[in-house]
């Protein structure tokens, strides 16, 4: 591990230690939410038979 990536995780480190755990708590409901959608959205271009690149471009528009 170099000094940059140190640094970097030092730096992450000092941003959740300063966070309250609500704020926490409210940032992993917010991406346990996104998950739920984006496993729904693949889930019905998987049954479009959408192949992966397909599924790609369709979350990018």
């Amino acid at each position: 591990m170099n000094n940059n990536t140190k640094t970097v995780e030092n730096k992450v480190e000092n941003k959740l230690n300063e966070m309250s755990q609500e704020k926490k708590d409210s940032i992993l409901a917010s991406f346990t939410e996104f998950q739920t959608y984006l496993g729904d959205k693949v889930s019905k271009g998987e049954k479009l038979r959408l192949s992966d690149d397909q599924l790609a471009l369709a979350f990018i528009d």
